[in-house]
């Protein structure tokens, strides 16, 4: 009976909720670029290095999918909206504008750490005047770690630049930013 009466609340608040418009939702995973190129696994955002040999200071990069790997799992809209936060090392994707790199740094309110997932699947960058686009390197991958892993370089291209190909990707969440 009790349930009963509160079932009018949850559905209101369930409906509100839905209605709400709100897509900055926090999703956590792999960064997986659509497009297989040449790895029949896919390409997901990487950090450089393994285990005690991980490179923090270095670029990211797009590498073999490894799910459930650390180094791979990162948390979209946290700890800011539009921010991507990578637990395992505590720090946020960081746009270079001056080398087109990214970089993980420690998280901060600033554009450089501020993305947007577009509705052509892209991710902007919100430094550079919403002009760039994390892109994966064209080519062939090269070897890496694993017995079939690949690895590319990722890299800050203009958006209407880009091919499809190399800057479409699907992350955790499906909503990144505004």
């Amino acid at each position: 009976m009790y349930f009963l009466r509160l079932l009018p609340l949850v559905l209101l608040s369930f409906m509100l909720g839905a209605c709400s418009g709100n897509t900055n939702t926090e999703g956590k995973g792999l960064f997986k670029l659509v497009n297989a190129l040449d790895d029949p696994l896919h390409y997901c955002l990487d950090v450089p290095g393994h285990g005690s040999g991980v490179e923090l200071k270095s670029p990211l990069m797009v590498h073999t999918c490894k799910p459930g790997a650390d180094d791979e799992s990162f948390t979209v809209n946290f700890p800011k909206s539009g921010q991507i936060y990578i637990e395992a090392y505590e720090l946020c994707v960081e746009a270079s504008m001056s080398e087109k790199k990214l970089y993980l740094k420690t998280c901060e309110d600033k554009p450089e750490q501020q993305f947007v997932f577009t509705t052509d699947k892209k991710l902007q960058a919100s430094s550079g005047n919403g002009e760039y686009c994390m892109v994966v390197a064209d080519g062939s991958g090269e070897r890496a770690g694993g017995v079939n892993h690949l690895r590319r370089d990722l890299l800050l291209k203009k958006c209407a630049d880009a091919k499809a190909e190399l800057a479409q990707w699907q992350i955790p969440g499906d909503a990144l930013g505004k």
